[in-house]
């Protein structure tokens, strides 16, 4: 059955607003902002970005404007707005949560070219997510700032953060499913960084047995897992820790 397309409703919301409010009014900077993210998820990238340049054109407002660049950026891969626009966001009081998805995937693009700027950005989405969540996709930001924490030599920072996307993983996701594995190996990885090879073994096990658990013996990620799990072991033999 083919989905039924909404993309003339979003465009007559355009429209209404331009003739009620004027061409230049929030609301009609707003309303091109929902038609974007509306194209977006069909697939039509031209025309979410051209959207998103007319809603980013019209914006008077500073974080509505950075919220574009930012939709922008994501869209095309160009992201040379993204660091003054993020700026804008950490300056603001307030992100809102709807943003934090967007902030999370945007520093998942660019973590290998600027992990600097990946940080901030999996920063800003941590604080529009708010402190006390405990969704999962929260958890998945708190994960993917530990493994950039890790990836640049701070893995005494990024253990508690794995440990709290792992708790949330867990009570969110169930201890079998796949990110309640990568979270745990991601554990391990952080406690041999740090010389806890104990430690680590005791993850890497748990690991594996979520892996097996979730997608039986012969899946890759269980390869994976257990060459992992063997590689720490024989460590451990070769050096008496």
């Amino acid at each position: 059955m083919v989905a039924a397309d909404f993309t003339h409703l979003y465009q007559q919301a355009v429209a209404d607003r331009k003739a009620q409010y004027g061409p230049e009014h929030p609301k009609v900077a707003a309303a091109l902002l929902d038609l974007a993210l509306y194209l977006k998820e069909q697939g039509d990238k031209a025309s979410a970005a051209g959207a998103l340049q007319a809603m980013i054109a019209i914006s008077k407002e500073p974080v509505a404007r950075a919220e574009g660049l930012l939709e922008l950026a994501a869209l095309t891969g160009v992201y040379r707005e993204v660091p003054s626009a993020l700026a804008v966001l950490e300056k603001a009081a307030v992100i809102a949560p709807s943003r934090a998805v967007a902030l999370n995937n945007l520093g998942t693009a660019v973590e290998q070219l600027d992990p600097k700027l990946a940080e901030r950005l999996y920063r800003a989405a941590l604080r529009a997510y708010r402190a006390a969540s405990t969704d999962a996709e929260y958890g998945s930001v708190l994960n993917n700032l530990a493994n950039l924490l890790l990836n640049t030599d701070r893995a005494t920072a990024a253990e508690p953060l794995c440990r709290r996307a792992l708790a949330i993983f867990t009570g969110t996701l169930g201890k079998e499913h796949p990110r309640t594995a990568a979270a745990t190996s991601n554990l391990g990885d952080m406690l041999a960084a740090q010389g806890k090879l104990a430690a680590a073994e005791t993850a890497y096990k748990q690991a594996l047995e979520i892996d097996i658990a979730v997608h039986g013996a012969a899946h890759p990620d269980v390869a994976a897992s257990r060459e992992k799990l063997e590689a720490l072991q024989a460590h451990r033999k070769e050096t008496g820790r």
